[in-house]
């Protein structure tokens, strides 16, 4: 497979996680290994606690979930088999772990007016559908129909539905759909 490796400048900081790296772009139209690649950073004098050091590649949306990291002499480690963008973080807390359970966490605030917050956790890569029914059962907004990567996703629902119209107040149904399970939460919106 042929590889195409991009630099570019990478400004993040988050409650407890700042990047210490630019953005590495591993670009690839058939990045299908049958074993993992070493992704490396070179440990030119950083001065954090390297228990505190980890790579983590960006989701679609947006957030950065966390890799098995390696940390030794001159070097920070991930093994990866995907194409992506990677960065190297440092984290306060050296416990930073993907979730162990597939779960609905929760929608705020609710009720919303006029966008929503929809969060849910992913153990592992899996195929997730997120929508949006009315009170009659009507579907008025997919969201997502697709494989998700590991973590803590973070969508919203702006209250407009699949074919642009904003929708009226009442109450809504987010379902989402993965796992062979099917999780739930009632919401209201007020205009």
């Amino acid at each position: 497979a042929s590889i195409i490796l991009s630099e570019k400048e990478l400004a993040y900081e988050d409650i407890g996680m700042v990047a210490i790296s630019n953005e590495i772009d591993v670009i690839s139209n058939d990045l299908d290994l049958q074993s993992s690649i070493g992704l490396r950073f070179v440990n030119n004098g950083i001065e954090f606690e390297s228990s505190n050091l980890i790579i983590c590649k960006k989701d679609q949306f947006g957030s950065w979930l966390p890799l098995e990291t390696d940390v030794f002499d001159g070097f920070i480690q991930s093994d990866i088999s995907s194409a992506g963008t990677y960065a190297l973080f440092y984290t306060e807390s050296s416990s930073f772990t993907l979730p162990e359970e597939f779960e609905l966490i929760g929608c705020f605030p609710n009720p919303f007016n006029p966008d929503i917050n929809i969060q849910f956790s992913v153990p592992y890569l899996t195929d997730v559908k997120l929508s949006i029914y009315d009170i009659a059962g009507k579907k008025v907004r997919s969201l997502l129909n697709q494989d998700v990567e590991p973590g803590i996703i973070n969508t919203s629902w702006n209250g407009i539905s699949d074919n642009g119209d904003f929708s009226s107040s009442g109450i809504y149904f987010v379902v989402l759909d993965m796992n062979n399970s099917r999780y739930i939460n009632k919401v209201t919106l007020l205009k």
